[in-house]
């Protein structure tokens, strides 16, 4: 959208409705700061439902009861603990992703933010900290629940936004006044939230002549690091987390060196991006039985409750392959496993 454009077309627009000087000034003097940060404009809250396209009586009855809007369940973590997902209702969701595509996705996040950006991936994340001497493995505790309402409010004014119209949109995007871990705005939401953080801990690290990363709460940070930069590192991070309301998971901290597996978000780094041996193995085995005893005898054997066992052993595969793009010998499987996947279809 050309600026001089619409300047022009809103001014016409507004002289056939008599609207008074002054007001087409205020209003465009806002319309500007939001075209300045590349953000949609969006004058009110009325504004924003006829964009939505539905009544603002809808999105009131939908932020006057978000209780009614979401439904909550747990599902396994991979520590055994369970995991609670608030996932919004259709219509709640639909306005999200569309709050999602048209207002967040214009507000650009720290290039250190590897997770929850198009054309990015955990080998985005990792390929930074192959090979490094030292890692430091950071957690950041209740990541989505410590991220709060009024801290969307003072984004969405940050950019523009008059504040009955924040106070809207950061009402649609949280339950329980915070991120709700389930709805699809939270993930960009907390690149967002962390912009200041990624940006002056990577400063911080790079300068020092080492590597940051964060992928979701998970912050890595490599290099040649010493025992006593190890320290004041966690420490520095530490205090920029607890700054914006954060805080570090001390028992999942991890000190990784290079004659020791050195593990990030389940990627083998040592020497290459690899799956790791036990994975494969454990791939490996599966597979062997299948062409030995064929699927239904080995699902038997070895009592698989999993359903759409194959479904998830050719993932397993793909989850190798992703990340080990040339292994001839996960390439065969992932062969065989379609054949045998084909056949099921057919």
């Amino acid at each position: 959208m050309d600026w001089g454009n619409y300047q022009k077309r809103f001014k016409i627009s507004a002289k056939k409705r008599n609207l008074p000087d002054s007001f087409i000034s205020e209003c465009l003097d806002y319309a500007k700061k939001l075209y300045d940060n590349k953000v949609p404009i969006i004058f009110d809250t009325e504004h924003l439902s006829l964009l939505l396209g539905c009544k603002i009586q809808f999105l009131y009855k939908i932020t006057n009861n978000l209780n009614k809007n979401y439904r909550i369940y747990k599902i396994p973590k991979h520590n055994g603990k369970m995991r609670t997902i608030t996932e919004p209702y259709s219509d709640l969701k639909n306005i999200q992703q569309w709050i999602l595509v048209n207002i967040l996705q214009k507000m650009p996040v720290s290039i250190y933010a590897k997770a929850y950006i198009s054309n990015t991936s955990l080998k985005s994340n990792v390929r930074f900290h192959v090979k490094q001497p030292v890692i430091i493995k950071l957690d950041v505790q209740d990541f989505f629940p410590s991220i709060h309402q009024i801290s969307l409010v003072k984004l969405f004014r940050k950019y523009g936004y008059e504040l009955n119209l924040s106070r809207m949109l950061s009402r649609l995007c949280t339950y329980e006044g915070v991120l709700p871990q389930g709805a699809p705005t939270s993930p960009y939401i907390s690149n967002l939230y962390c912009r200041r953080i990624d940006n002056r801990i990577g400063k911080y690290i790079t300068n020092a002549g080492f590597r940051y990363t964060r992928y979701s709460d998970d912050i890595t940070i490599s290099g040649n690091i010493s025992d006593k930069q190890i320290g004041t590192i966690i420490q520095f991070c530490r205090k920029c987390l607890a700054e914006e309301g954060l805080k570090l998971n001390e028992g999942k901290t991890q000190i990784l060196r290079s004659h020791h597996r050195q593990l990030v978000t389940g990627v083998i780094l040592n020497q290459k991006i690899s799956a790791g041996t036990k994975k494969k193995k454990d791939i490996r085995k599966q597979v062997y039985f299948i062409k030995k005893y064929g699927l239904e005898s080995h699902i038997e054997h070895e009592k698989i409750e999993k359903q759409n066992y194959i479904y998830h052993l050719a993932g397993l595969i793909n989850w190798v392959l992703f990340l080990e793009n040339n292994n001839k010998e996960f390439l065969e499987y992932k062969k065989f496993v379609n054949e045998i996947i084909k056949q099921i279809n057919s």
